[in-house]
């Protein structure tokens, strides 16, 4: 039997997905690709990983009664796994802090968790819209990471 890939979402990929979001625009494919991964975690053909501090970040937006219902759902998937920050994830998380600021290149707290979190599950891919971290894809700190947008495996037909 395959292994199941493990993807990482940071708060915005959830964002996007729970509010169907349409602007920014996004590239062509990039939701289609979403909504791929998401049925390829509600089959169990993936396992879809995230942090607590997500949870953080989602809820403090403006999100409808309905939307935090959507997003409360998916965390209770058997296929979805909530990663709490333990000690392992601090000190990795300050490490690529750490890092990037000898670089003069800043990172906020939450996503230097979001990526040490990725990084000790090893997780195949961390999804995420954000260019700021699209930027590491490959390398993070000396450590390796895929960083990518959501991208489906299916062509995706338009007429």
């Amino acid at each position: 039997m395959p292994r199941k890939p493990k993807y990482y979402w940071d708060s915005g990929i959830f964002i996007a997905w729970i509010i169907d979001e349409k602007v920014p625009p996004r590239q062509p494919g990039e939701m289609e690709g979403l909504a791929e991964i998401v049925d390829e975690i509600d089959s169990g053909k993936a396992i879809l990983i995230t942090s607590v501090v997500t949870t953080a970040e989602v809820l403090e937006g403006n999100l409808t009664a309905e939307q935090k219902k959507r997003y409360e759902l998916v965390l209770q998937r058997p296929s979805t796994i909530r990663m709490n920050v333990d000690l392992r994830v601090s000190e990795l998380s300050g490490e690529i802090r750490d890092y990037y600021r000898q670089r003069n290149i800043r990172l906020e707290l939450a996503d230097s968790i979001h990526l040490g979190t990725a990084i000790l599950t090893k997780a195949d891919e961390l999804h995420t819209f954000d260019d700021k971290l699209l930027r590491f894809d490959g390398n993070v700190a000396g450590n390796q990471l895929k960083i990518c947008r959501p991208k489906g495996k299916q062509i995706v037909m338009r007429f």
